[in-house]
């Protein structure tokens, strides 16, 4: 998706600072990653890593109803790839429905690479922690075929192989421990490599207020 407007004079602006956005982001539970809060001249996340939507300021008054909230979940075309802020869905959604009279608040949790499986995961976040919308848009299609052509099954998030090594790569510690034991001290026995994992950095597990030696401290992960 491609902001309409003459792109001549923000377009460069709108990459240099889209790169920055592109290559940031943090990890957050069961959908793996989300944008990092970022200020710009075209591109806004805040601090909870969405997307900023344009939204008509609204003057509460006792007897008003709230307004509508709308959640708006997709990938990278509902984040607003080239767009500025105020040209995304969300932001073209929100403008659309203030100017027809309703009075509605959207919210863009678009995220990048995104299929549909993590958006309903992250609806379910939200609706954990009391965040309850009155209405939920899905806009989905690339991501999704794009991973069940690379996974060989749908619902999948494009980077399932990645997560399947991490788990796969910490649930091989004694293989490893082994591996260095057998490469820097050939010969030593088995049953010597249980007790020093058991012993050495199990001690230093359970008395934290021993010093470890050096291996022992690259074993039990510290620095």
């Amino acid at each position: 998706m491609i902001d309409s407007d003459d792109t001549t004079h923000w377009m460069f602006e709108y990459y240099a600072e889209f790169r920055i956005v592109e290559k940031s982001s943090v990890w957050t539970p069961y959908a793996y990653a989300r944008s990092i809060p970022f200020e710009g001249k075209y591109i806004n996340v805040n601090k909870d890593g969405l997307r900023v939507t344009w939204n008509e300021s609204v003057v509460d008054h006792a007897d008003d109803q709230p307004p509508v909230r709308v959640f708006i979940f997709g990938g990278s075309t509902m984040w607003g790839w080239g767009a500025r802020d105020d040209y995304t869905i969300a932001s073209y959604l929100s403008k659309i429905l203030h100017g027809q009279g309703y009075q509605v608040e959207v919210t863009n949790y678009g995220q990048m690479g995104y299929v549909n499986t993590q958006e309903i995961i992250t609806l379910l976040r939200y609706l954990q922690r009391g965040e309850v919308p009155d209405i939920v848009l899905f806009y989905d299609g690339l991501n999704d075929v794009a991973s069940a052509n690379h996974n060989r099954a749908a619902g999948l998030s494009r980077n399932e192989s990645v997560r399947a090594e991490d788990f796969n790569f910490s649930r091989r510690m004694d293989d490893l421990t082994e591996t260095w034991f057998h490469y820097f001290l050939p010969g030593i026995s088995g049953d010597s490599i249980a007790w020093y994992w058991a012993c050495g950095v199990g001690c230093v597990r359970r008395n934290p207020h021993r010093k470890p030696g050096r291996s022992a401290m690259r074993l039990s992960g510290s620095p």
